[in-house]
């Protein structure tokens, strides 16, 4: 919704509603002003990128392609010479992440499961044909197995249907950002969330405050200003800028976040502070200049 097409819209309502007297036009015209100046354009559902990482393969062809991959990039991974293992990659994703999943299932499903996986990290040791073989004997069995594939893929969709329940953490980023690497594909989450994790960390180091500090400062000495900002005055945005500004301290001390504080609410309430500032032409004023500061630290999924 632009701003023209919003005063059009309320203007119409004022004029087929402005003879009534209950002031239930007044209401309605409120909510939608509120709707205006407090909406989410980051707003998340499910992460579906999260369910094909773990569900079997669908073709043996699949696996063959991940092997030679394997075989081809992890030499060119191993060439600085500081990169992790990719076995104990693989294993710390594994024992994070599938085997939750695997443990929700009954024992004559997670079993099988647990012999696929099995393969799927000696494949991850060392790429030869001989394992990539190993690997598609028991995605053969899965797959012909189909009230275990819908068990597991129900598991799966429960697992990973809220954002607020998957956290970005060490083993997940590491894995994510090997598998990116082995399969081509452009994936700066893990280098992002990396970078933003040691620059906030030097910041909180160098004595700087926090941005929770700062914003209090802000909400005290430009209290005119900011009382006569119609973003401001949304108490849900105030309450978004001061949940993501928590948030970012949290990753100063190294804290894993789920997907949902990082990619939903951190974005959104940085945004508001932004529309505040640019509303009200505050850019200028020196604790604002720190706060903006802070905040460009935090990488990931900012516009």
């Amino acid at each position: 919704m632009n701003l023209k097409k919003y005063s059009s819209h309320i203007f119409a309502l004022f004029l087929f509603f402005g003879h009534t007297k209950c002031g239930c036009n007044d209401d309605y015209i409120k909510q939608e002003k509120e709707g205006y100046y407090t909406q989410n354009h980051y707003k998340l559902s499910t992460l579906e990128c999260f369910k094909e990482t773990i569900i079997i393969p669908e073709s043996d062809h699949l696996i063959t392609n991940l092997r030679k991959k394997l075989k081809k990039r992890i030499p060119e991974w191993r060439a600085a010479g500081t990169e992790e293992n990719p076995y104990d990659l693989w294993n710390n994703f594994y024992n994070e992440e599938i085997r939750k999943v695997i443990k929700n299932l009954d024992k004559e499903h997670h079993i099988p499961l647990e012999k696929y996986y099995e393969k799927v990290g000696n494949l991850f040791k060392d790429s030869t044909e001989t394992n990539e073989k190993e690997v598609i004997k028991e995605a053969t069995k899965l797959r012909a197995n189909g009230r275990l594939i819908e068990a597991f893929k129900a598991c799966i969709e429960e697992k990973y249907k809220k954002p607020e329940d998957i956290f970005a953490t060490k083993a997940t980023l590491a894995y994510q950002n090997f598998l990116y690497f082995i399969l081509k594909k452009a994936n700066g989450l893990p280098r992002k969330l990396k970078k933003s994790y040691s620059d906030l960390a030097q910041w909180k180091k160098d004595g700087h405050p926090t941005g929770e500090a700062l914003w209090k400062k802000i909400r005290s000495t430009c209290d005119k200003p900011l009382n006569c900002s119609n973003v401001y005055n949304q108490k849900e945005n105030r309450e978004a800028i001061a949940q993501s500004l928590k948030l970012i301290d949290k990753l100063a001390d190294n804290h894993a976040l789920s997907y949902k504080d990082l990619a939903e609410t951190i974005p959104h309430g940085i945004q508001k502070f932004k529309d505040i500032v640019d509303e009200k032409g505050l850019g200028e004023k020196e604790d604002i200049k720190s706060l903006k500061r802070y905040i460009s630290l935090y990488q990931p999924f900012q516009k």
